[in-house]
């Protein structure tokens, strides 16, 4: 009973391993991408509630719902 946890535990972790594998290979490269420049620095350098650091109101105001639209970061 003991090996069949171990097997299992093995093949968790090999699935686990490889599933982080694909995902770095398809979306490592977008680390060196930058923000796009349409509404960056209205949403994130202009805003107050952004670049006041992890603040209470900072983080209610990740979880801003508009027009039933979630708006992460916009601080609305």
């Amino acid at each position: 009973m003991l090996e069949f946890w171990r097997m299992r535990d093995r093949r968790l972790i090999t699935t686990a391993l490889l599933l982080a594998g694909v995902v770095l290979a398809l979306y490592g490269r977008t680390v060196r991408h930058g923000f796009i420049g349409y509404d960056d620095s209205m949403y994130i350098y202009e805003n107050p509630t952004v670049t006041g650091g992890l603040t209470a109101t900072g983080f209610s105001a990740a979880f801003h719902f508009q027009a039933a639209n979630w708006h992460p970061l916009t601080g609305c």
